[in-house]
């Protein structure tokens, strides 16, 4: 596949600041086969892999990579598009775009041990960084921006407020359809209104997410003969 661009700020700052935090005594590297390998070949294969850390029983920390950067689905929009609706209490307008970031359970994306708890303040410094990227994407009266997170997170939002856009995945009902493999400081999908869905694990701004999906929207989803 030759992309357009590929946006990889982010990855670039994580593994800059991998580099500098490794403790080798208490941290595991394996590669997409599960095959142990070393700090510095986890380092070169992690740029074009998926990352997802846990600790083990030992108190170890696990660094594991898996293939699917990238996933391809094809679902029925408008139960999608009812269950945000249901989760949200919003009605999404017709042939929307929706553009979701997700958030996984036990996710060790800035920290040695899983923070689950979702404070206040976390919340509004979290906001306080999106705000700017989600309302320019929101210039465009087709996308719909929402923020879901896996059951099991304590998310001190206020769902009831008009405003809102954090939301719990109610039964994790998008963690089992969409968000299939957890991933290192979250995953993006954009949903168009034909069904088609673009995955995209690990972190990365929803901004340059989404404009990198739709210039290589064709080279994932190729215009059928006829259309």
């Amino acid at each position: 596949m030759a992309f357009k661009k590929l946006p990889f700020l982010f990855l670039l700052f994580s593994i800059l600041a991998f580099s500098q935090n490794v403790d080798r005594d208490k941290n595991i590297f394996l590669d997409s086969n599960d095959r142990v390998i070393t700090p510095q070949e986890f380092r070169s294969q992690w740029g074009n892999k998926a990352r997802w850390d846990y600790i083990n029983k030992q108190g170890n920390r696990v660094n594991t990579l898996h293939d699917t950067v990238f996933i391809i689905l094809q679902a029925e929009y408008e139960i999608l598009k009812n269950k945000i609706d249901s989760i949200t209490t919003k009605k999404i307008p017709p042939n929307s775009t929706i553009l979701i970031e997700y958030y996984f359970l036990n996710d060790l994306c800035a920290s040695s041990k899983p923070e689950n708890n979702w404070t206040k303040y976390r919340i509004r410094k979290r906001k306080n960084f999106l705000k700017s990227y989600k309302k320019e994407l929101e210039k465009d009266s087709t996308i719909f921006v929402v923020f879901l997170f896996e059951e099991g997170i304590e998310l001190n939002s206020n769902p009831e407020k008009e405003s809102e856009y954090f939301y719990t995945d109610q039964n994790n009902f998008f963690r089992d359809s969409i968000f299939l493999n957890p991933t290192l400081c979250g995953s993006l999908a954009l949903i168009k209104p034909s069904g088609e869905i673009l995955v995209r694990n690990g972190e990365n701004r929803i901004d340059m997410f989404n404009d990198f999906a739709e210039e290589n929207w064709n080279i994932f989803f190729p215009p059928t003969s006829g259309n």
